[in-house]
């Protein structure tokens, strides 16, 4: 059921991210249905084990709040004031910024449930 499930959870989580671009939610509740697809596969044993000491991973982790950041700075600097975005920009940076932020979250849970701690071999 893992492998079946899966693509409706991250086809959930892209209809989450893009209704959260205009109305409350997405980031969030999108990272959380990736990561429940994510450990689904691991418990089905369709993914290895997660490791926090995997730099892209690590990478990972940081993209949402590094680009969130990005964002606010470049606003602040080339714009009005932070997170003040340009005359047609709100809409795609938005977008960007959580995706971004959903792919942090996900990695972010998943390590969480299912990272770091290899299952012993029977």
């Amino acid at each position: 059921w893992g492998r079946t499930l899966t693509p409706l959870l991250v086809l959930a989580g892209g209809y989450v991210l893009w209704r959260g671009a205009a109305s409350p939610g997405g980031a969030f509740q999108a990272g959380a249905l990736l990561a429940s697809g994510i450990v689904l596969l691991r418990l089905a044993g369709a993914l290895p084990a997660l490791r926090w000491g995997f730099w892209p991973l690590r990478l990972l982790v940081l993209v949402g709040l590094l680009l969130f950041v990005a964002v606010a700075a470049a606003c602040a600097w080339f714009g009005d004031g932070w997170l003040q975005y340009p005359t047609g920009w709100a809409k795609p940076l938005i977008v960007v910024i959580e995706a971004a932020a959903t792919l942090s979250i996900a990695a972010s849970l998943s390590l969480l449930v299912i990272g770091d701690d290899p299952e012993p071999q029977p």
